[in-house]
């Protein structure tokens, strides 16, 4: 994943994902297996979803 999306996901997502795996938190909140980036078509849910977060994470405050 690392080499298709040019960046690691973060520890604490890779560890949630080894205790708990994918799928859906009591209907409320799905947590998806990323995709290959190159696999992805520019509709598909995924490309929205990672589009919207990098948007609103280029717009957060980071800290020094």
């Amino acid at each position: 994943m690392r080499e298709s999306w040019g960046k690691g996901f973060p520890s604490d997502y890779r560890k949630f994902i080894e205790v708990y795996g994918y799928g859906a938190i009591e209907s409320h909140l799905e947590v998806l297996k990323p995709e290959l980036k190159e696999a992805e078509s520019a509709t598909s849910d995924m490309a929205n979803a990672t589009w919207e977060a990098e948007d609103a994470w280029s717009w957060a405050r980071k800290s020094p």
